[in-house]
């Protein structure tokens, strides 16, 4: 099947850029907006401070201040320390995780912790509640390492405090003056000792705390998190991005994909972008009426117009009209050709060859028997009766000239596909064929088509597309483009049945011939079927027609002149 080709896209694109631009450019202010209102990102950043309390060689400072804001970093993003403050705001860990970001500051002693959240003021709680709880995790950790340096001599003071208060209690029972004076005198010395081994403790106690209150570094919330009352810019321009692109790409199915999903041909330039085929039938422009008005008789003269023009390039003697899809307009057209180079003094000869739903008969009040599909049932011999094909032969009684002849599509068969891909219906058209008129017209069906019979070409000197928008679909013209190539029988071109005057076309009917009547029961100048009743075949002499005799090409002109 044959697909759009790249020039038409092209073509469409350059044609329609100003509604890609303008897709774009609502995209982008929509994504832009939404970025700003529904997908808006709050970002608070709180920051951590690491304090020395001694100054330490400089080679150990940064050292130091890099392992402590580390440590602070992996305390941040620890489950320990993050569940009590998602459970406060009722979250999940991962989730709190996933907007949390802990980087250390390079070339300085702060932490940076930065919450991005949807909610400015949760995006502050949160980054606060960090901060708050690495400094108190550290500082409580610090604290507890200071305590068990100092828990020996914490126990030493304890335990020399109460040997102290003992000795006292027993001085004070020997009473002033003692009792006992050399046990007075055994007590007193050994409580100066304990009293100096008790100072000796705490000034050791104390010469710990010092140092390890002059060596060790702290944490505070030097600066904490604001809420935002902006948000965080980078979303709104990758959402106004993203909906450019969308603009962009619904632009792309506005001009594009339209056609593609859309299988009805609407256009003749639609046509003309799948196939290579000229365009027949166009009404003429000059003082001509607006395409809304144009007629089915209108366009009948301008395809028989077109057609004296194409028989420079070879016989146009048996044409096919055929619409890929069943359509009354395609056939009233055909009808209308028919009668027009009649009108014009062409010996015509229309054949109705939709054996499934063939109406033509109706239109020139006929009956619908017999007919082609009869024809065919009679052509078993090799060469058909003249009896049967002079019967089929007939005058329409509503024809505007007497020079037309009609035969309709006959006996509705109940396979007609199968009747007209058939021997023996090729063996009629060719009959039919040699009948002496100026133009056979044939209404046809594409199935007609659609069958590998090579012998078909031969008949017919050319064949016309019939568009109707009204039911043509892109799949079925690719189809019967495929199987006219096939059997070798390219299109002279197609008629496009678009803007035509309301559904006139399709149902009006030729108006009554003002042809007198001779008396005789037959309208004078009317043709004469002359039938040899023994001859096996069809005798083209006896086949009668008015004014001029027979033509092998289209050289009539207005008035009947030759």
């Amino acid at each position: 099947m044959r697909g759009i080709s790249p020039s038409y896209y092209r073509d469409r694109l350059v044609r329609f850029w100003w509604l890609a631009l303008l897709c774009a450019l609502f995209g982008g202010i929509g994504g832009w907006l939404g970025g700003g209102l529904l997908f808006a990102v709050y970002s608070s950043t709180a920051l951590v401070q690491v304090d020395l309390r001694s100054t330490p060689s400089s080679a150990s400072v940064g050292v130091i201040v890099d392992r402590v804001t580390h440590t602070g970093a992996q305390l941040a993003l620890s489950d320990g320390l993050l569940r009590p403050i998602a459970s406060r705001e009722g979250l999940s860990v991962a989730s709190v995780r996933s907007e949390l970001t802990v980087s250390p500051l390079a070339n300085t002693e702060l932490l940076s912790i930065t919450v991005r959240d949807r909610d400015a003021s949760r995006s502050a709680r949160l980054a606060n509640a960090v901060a708050s709880a690495v400094v108190t995790t550290y500082m409580r950790g610090l604290a507890t390492i200071n305590a068990q340096s100092q828990a020996p001599f914490q126990t030493a003071l304890t335990s020399q405090a109460d040997a102290i208060v003992k000795l006292q209690a027993q001085l004070a029972q020997l009473g002033q003056p003692p009792s006992d004076p050399a046990l007075a005198t055994q007590l007193s010395a050994q409580l100066e000792g304990a009293q100096a081994e008790f100072a000796e403790t705490q000034g050791t106690l104390s010469r710990i705390q010092s140092i390890e209150a002059s060596q060790s570094t702290v944490m505070r919330v030097a600066s904490p998190a604001p809420v935002s009352g902006t948000p965080v810019l980078s979303h709104q321009i990758v959402t106004g991005l993203a909906g450019a692109l969308i603009g962009i790409a619904l632009a792309l199915v506005l001009i594009i994909g339209r056609d593609w999903l859309n299988s009805r041909v609407a256009s003749a330039e639609a046509v003309e972008s799948n196939f290579s085929w000229r365009r027949l039938g166009r009404p003429p422009t000059q003082g001509a009426a607006p395409a809304s008005a144009t007629s089915m008789a209108e366009v009948a003269k301008s395809l028989a117009r077109d057609l004296r023009f194409l028989q420079v390039e070879g016989p146009l003697r048996t044409l096919a009209l055929v619409s890929p899809t069943p359509s009354s307009r395609a056939s009233a057209l055909a009808a209308e050709l028919a009668n027009s180079i009649a009108m014009e003094g062409g010996n015509a000869l229309l054949v109705d060859a939709r054996l499934r739903d063939g109406a033509l008969h109706e239109r020139f009040g006929l009956a619908a028997e017999p007919g082609l599909s009869d024809l065919t049932l009679s052509a078993k011999s090799a060469q058909l009766q003249t009896s049967n094909i002079m019967r089929a032969v007939r005058v329409p009684e509503r024809s505007a000239d007497a020079r037309l002849r009609f035969i309709a599509a006959g006996t509705r068969p109940p396979n007609p596909e199968r009747i007209l891909g058939s021997e023996m219906c090729l063996r009629a058209i060719g009959a039919i064929e040699r009948l002496p008129a100026d133009v056979v017209v044939f209404d046809t069906p594409s199935a007609l088509f659609r069958h590998e019979q090579g012998a078909l070409a031969s008949l017919i000197d050319g064949v016309i597309v019939i568009v109707d928008p009204q039911t043509a679909r892109r799949r079925d013209l690719a189809e019967l483009s495929d199987a006219l190539d096939a059997s070798d029988q390219a299109p002279i071109g197609y008629v496009f049945l678009g803007g035509l005057e309301g559904d006139r076309a399709s149902n009006s009917h030729f108006p009554r011939s003002a042809i007198a009547d001779d008396g005789s029961g037959r309208r004078q100048g009317a043709p004469v079927y002359a039938v040899a009743p023994d001859s096996g075949g069809l005798r083209s002499e006896a086949f009668e027609m008015p004014a001029h005799g027979t033509r092998s090409r289209l050289d009539y002109r207005e008035g009947g002149s030759a």
